[in-house]
């Protein structure tokens, strides 16, 4: 972990979530195997979207604890929630509706693993809009498609064009994620964040740069990084 290993990513990966779940779902599983990652340990899945790349990697692990997912979008949920049962039959899982700074007195303390797959590009427009404008934007997700909606291209070139308020959001999304981390105390915080050829494509590359920043502040904060301890 932590090393470098450029390679052509398949076709199949820019235009096929499923493939690209199960990639990302391989990644996730040797991460966690290597954490020792018991069947009936406690999990915090922060802002699923509609990707079973988390849920792919616990089911070839044998999951059967109490999962938490953790989303803005009762949609997305919802949408999960089918995909889950089948992954996932002997896990609880409790299905928790709204951001995370809402929700951190419904977690439990002290989980085992806190965890959060490119997640930092949508929390970051999640955190400049209404909770109307939050829905609309992230609906798209729940086709499950390859291609952003209008709305969501929509909500990043409205916020990209707001400095100030892009600037706060992002501050909010480390904020909250420091808070989480403080407050929930997990044994283990692993977030992962990687240059999104869909948001390239679609004229969005600059948020995946804006995404990494708040990755840096995070490192910033807590000096150090799971990948950087392995």
């Amino acid at each position: 972990f932590g090393t470098s290993t450029p390679e052509k990513m398949p076709d199949e990966f820019l235009t096929n979530p499923a493939a690209w779940d199960r990639y990302i779902g391989q990644v996730w599983q040797g991460l966690l195997s290597y954490l020792n990652l018991g069947e009936e340990s406690c999990v915090i899945d922060i802002a699923p979207g509609s990707s079973i790349k988390l849920g792919a990697a616990l089911a070839k692990l044998s999951y059967r604890g109490h999962l938490y997912m953790v989303d803005s979008s009762a949609a997305v949920l919802k949408a999960l929630e089918v995909k889950y049962a089948e992954l996932l039959p002997r896990a609880k899982v409790h299905w928790v509706c709204g951001s995370l700074r809402e929700q951190l007195e419904v977690l439990p303390a002290n989980p085992d693993y806190l965890l959060g797959n490119h997640i930092l590009d949508d929390m970051i427009l999640a955190a400049s809009g209404t909770p109307q404008e939050q829905a609309d934007t992230f609906l798209w997700a729940t086709a499950y498609t390859s291609s952003p909606s209008a709305a969501f291209q929509q909500s990043w070139q409205r916020l990209s064009q707001d400095p100030a308020l892009l600037s706060a959001s992002k501050q909010m999304v480390k904020d909250d994620l420091v808070r989480a981390v403080e407050t929930l105390k997990p044994a283990y915080i692993i977030l992962s964040q990687y240059p999104s050829s869909t948001l390239y494509d679609s004229g969005m590359g600059s948020l995946n740069d804006h995404a990494f920043s708040v990755f840096e502040m995070l490192k910033g904060y807590f000096k150090t990084s799971l990948v950087d301890q392995a």
